[in-house]
Order: structure tokens, then C-alpha cells, then sequence
């Protein structure tokens, strides 16, 4: 499964792991570690997480350790889009736009 990013996710990404890097040395790493779990779990198993109601073409990953969501869209069987990383108590309309 191929996955592609959506222009603004790997600055996004950066960020956070800029802010938790700040918060303790390693931080960050943990942070990236878990985003790149997240991918390939939903590379693997694309349709697990369930739609989100008001943009049925999007889905939502919940991370394990930190408050984070990975918005996606499955493009066809071959390719997954990654559309937003964020924080999951932010607004929910928050990067929805994003194709």
C-alpha cells in the first residue's frame, strides 16, 4: 500500500516533536515513532478505523500513547492519503478541507 502526505503533515509532525523534544530530551522520537506505527497499522488494515460522520471519505486513527488523531482517506485498494496530524481535544473541523 503506497502512502501519500498531505503537504502540510510532515511540518505538522516536526512541530510536535519540536514541542516534546522541549518537554524532555527523546520525546519527540517516541512521538514520530508512534506516527510511523499509526501508518503502517492503517497500511495494513486501511478500513479499521470507522468513517467520520460528517465526511464519510475520511477516516480517523486514534494514537496509543499521545493525544493525537491521524485523519486519512483511502484514495483506491493501492494508496492511502494522510491528511492532517493533531492534537484530538482540537477543533474537529480542523483540517478538514484537506483532500
Amino acid at each position: 500500500m503506497k502512502v501519500f502526505y498531505q503537504r502540510h503533515v510532515n511540518r505538522e509532525v516536526n512541530d510536535i516533536c519540536d514541542y516534546y523534544d522541549e518537554k524532555s530530551p527523546g520525546l519527540g522520537d517516541r512521538f514520530l515513532h508512534e506516527v510511523l506505527a499509526c501508518v503502517e497499522g492503517i497500511k495494513a488494515h486501511p478500513l479499521h478505523w470507522p468513517p467520520l460522520a460528517d465526511s464519510p471519505d475520511k477516516r480517523k486513527a486514534q494514537f496509543k500513547t499521545f493525544p493525537y488523531v491521524l485523519v486519512y482517506r483511502v484514495v483506491d485498494e493501492t494508496s492511502i492519503r494522510v491528511l492532517i496530524v493533531k492534537y484530538s481535544s482540537r477543533d474537529p473541523r480542523l483540517g478538514m478541507k484537506r483532500k
